[in-house]
């Protein structure tokens, strides 16, 4: 799994569930600008790419993640690192340990 994810071209970023980020691939470093050490650990509604007027639209997105629920196909803009914005499809799928928990 963790080969899959690093050398995915699609920018993947892990969070826990405290909405804390856990690691990223290189594809996303490379995507926004930021390398992993300066991500690792960010709360999602403080990560420095999700622009402040996109802070409520990432809340409620958490909030399905939360539920369990997955998304797909949503089309938002995040920032790069040297403040341009940049056009963005999001997927996040929650995971759930084996008791259906989730993680």
């Amino acid at each position: 799994m963790e080969s899959f994810i690093e050398n995915n071209a699609d920018a993947i970023l892990i969070c826990n569930s405290d909405e804390r980020v856990e690691s990223m691939n290189k594809s996303f470093e490379d995507l926004f600008g930021w390398p992993k050490e300066a991500l690792v650990g960010m709360k999602i509604a403080s990560l420095p790419f999700i622009p402040s007027e996109y802070l409520e639209e990432t809340n409620r997105l958490c909030e399905r993640i939360r539920n369990g629920v997955p998304l797909s196909g949503i089309e938002t803009r995040r920032l790069h690192k040297d403040g341009e914005y940049i056009n963005v499809i999001i997927s996040a799928s929650p995971f759930f340990d084996g008791n259906g928990k989730l993680c």
